[in-house]
């Protein structure tokens, strides 16, 4: 079975911007309170988050990042992730990484994407992880590399991460990367259905029931 049909490639491209920008695991500067995620449409709400963000609060510069993404404002968006990266946090890394792998903000730099990437990966960030394994199996923009693919998407479904779970599952399913193994396929299909994964539920008939 060829790669394409395992992972269609509409899927992927949207499955790689989305999930790379939704970064959460970051840290707060400072006592002060963020507006929620679902709060943003309000102006009120976007002067005070860009105020904690510009005084350095992580959670907030990631949450304004997060807003001009959906605005498709990314000029804007790369500007926020490039705060919370020179604070060192993985999420800024990652969205950096994203913006560069797509062109989306900034010059299109395959090279440099998969750099932040990494480097968020490292620090054990299973966004980053999980789309590394993603460029990686794919090889689009970078040479494919099969093993370094299952190696990282190890990595995140070991975090519990579901989408890595799913994506493993797969390979173990098909013999791709990996011995095939329909059993480790299984258990990985349910840890990612138990997140509420829905193609891992579909999968094994969940939705069904």
């Amino acid at each position: 079975m060829s790669l394409s049909n395992i992972f269609p490639k509409q899927t992927l491209i949207l499955f790689t911007f989305v999930l790379s920008i939704l970064a959460t695991s970051c840290h707060s500067g400072t006592n002060q309170p963020t507006p929620s995620e679902e709060s943003l449409a309000n102006n009120n709400d976007i002067e005070q988050l860009s105020n904690t963000a510009e005084e350095g609060n992580v959670e907030s510069q990631i949450l304004l990042a997060i807003h001009y993404v959906e605005k498709r404002d990314f000029k804007k968006a790369f500007y926020w992730f490039k705060k919370v990266a020179d604070q060192g946090n993985s999420a800024g890394f990652n969205g950096l990484g994203t913006c560069y792998m797509h062109g989306t903000g900034v010059d299109k730099d395959p090279q440099k994407g998969i750099e932040l990437w990494t480097k968020a990966a490292e620090q054990g960030n299973a966004d980053a992880q999980t789309n590394l394994g993603l460029a990686y199996f794919l090889g689009q923009d970078i040479p494919q590399n099969i093993p370094l693919a299952v190696e990282w998407w190890s990595k995140a479904a070991d975090g519990g991460y579901p989408f890595a779970q799913y994506h493993l599952a797969r390979c173990y399913m098909e013999g791709i990367g990996v011995d095939k193994n329909e059993e480790i396929a299984h258990e990985l299909l349910q840890k990612a259905a138990e997140h509420g994964h829905p193609a891992a539920r579909a999968a094994l008939g969940l939705d069904n029931e």
